[in-house]
Parts: C-alpha cells; structure tokens; sequence
C-alpha cells in the first residue's frame, strides 16, 4: 500500500503483462471496497520496489539515516497497527493476535480446523444446503458463477464459507477471518467442534482430524 499511495508502480520497468491489472484489483479491494490487509492479495513486487529503496539508503547514507528512513515510510504501518491494539490492555497473546495472519490465529484456537478454496459449483455439489458469506448478505453460491469460495471445515463439516470473485487466497484469507471473528463471539461452538471430532475420528488416531471425512 506504500508504494501504491506514492505511485511508485509507474516508476517499475517491468515485462509483467498481468502486473498493472493485480495493482488495480488490490487498491480496488483495499480502498473501495475496504476489506482490510488479509482481503486482499498484494503483488510482491510493490513491496520489494519499497525494501529496495530502504535498502538503497543504508547502503549509501549509513545505518542512523537508514533507520531514520524507515521510521518514517513505515510509520503509516505502524501507526495503523498501534490504532488496532488497546493500549490499556496487558493481554499480549490478544495483541499478537491481531498482527497475525487469520489463519494461524485460527489454528491456534483449534488445530484441526482447515481451509480450503473451490469452485462456487463445486462447493455446491458439496455442501449443497450451506450458505456463503457474499460480504454483506448470505446466500447459496450460484452453480455457473466464476467466484471462489473459500471455506472453513472440522472433519468435513463446513463451519463458514466465503466468496470472492477476485482469487482463491484471498477467499481463504477472508474465511478464516470470518471464522475467527465468529469462534471468538461464540466460543461455545468450540465446545461442540470438539464434540464433532471425538464422534468422528477413528479410535487411536491423530489429533488432526481429516478433513474429507463423510459429511454427516
């Protein structure tokens, strides 16, 4: 978002033909549509054009200019996670958590908890009475659409699905968001997941439950 707000994509000589269509669908995801960092799906290339010229000015002004440098160009960043931290609070695992990518925090809840993308008719063929989260409403998945669908699964029941019709990690991104928000409000629904599991696994297996089990 750095190099997007100071327009340092049109400074990148690049032989990319995809790489101007992936900048304006990441600032459309992030500015319009204001999904947040784990909604979207930057292009590496904006974020290696920035360490580089941080890079550039350890090398040629010093390490006290350099860091000097940093501070400033990241404080945007920094400035944006410090806003999303209670200062009052002293729970450091919760102010971790929040600088974490949501689908560790998942893992971290439960660990058999998985998430994979598909298709919106393979989803559908699937699980075909669940609904999606479509971002503002839920609804079944349309069995010609183009989306993907990430979704969420405990021994292959779906928890919560997702859709996004720009790609499949940002669908997974933003279940397992979805999916940590609600586990978090309603921490009892953990109590039954671990229910689901002890049903379902076989007797002496692994604490990870496999995910293609039979849906029940």
């Amino acid at each position: 978002m750095l190099a997007y707000d100071k327009n340092i994509q049109h400074c990148i000589r690049h032989c990319d033909p995809s790489l101007p269509n992936r900048i304006r669908d990441f600032a459309q995801n992030i500015i319009h549509d204001n999904r947040g960092l784990w909604g979207t799906n930057p292009p590496k290339t904006l974020a290696d054009v920035v360490e580089a010229l941080i890079g550039a000015v350890h090398v040629e002004q010093g390490f006290d200019a350099g860091q000097k440098t940093s501070k400033r160009v990241l404080s945007s960043v920094t400035s944006t996670i410090l806003s999303n931290i209670n200062p009052a609070s002293y729970d450091l695992q919760e102010k971790a958590s929040r600088l974490m990518h949501p689908k560790q925090v998942m893992k971290h809840l439960k660990m058999y908890l998985t998430v994979k993308a598909c298709r919106e008719d393979t989803f559908l063929a699937r699980f075909p009475n669940e609904l999606v989260w479509f971002g503002d409403h839920w609804e079944k998945p349309n069995p010609y659409g183009n989306g993907s669908i990430g979704h969420v699964t405990c021994c292959g029941v779906n928890i919560v699905a997702v859709l996004d019709r720009s790609s499949s990690l940002i669908a997974k991104n933003r279940a397992c968001a979805l999916a940590v928000n609600i586990l978090k409000q309603k921490p009892q629904i953990l109590d039954d997941l671990d229910l689901i599991v002890m049903m379902l696994k076989p007797e002496n297996s692994t604490n990870k439950c496999d995910e293609d089990a039979p849906n029940p």
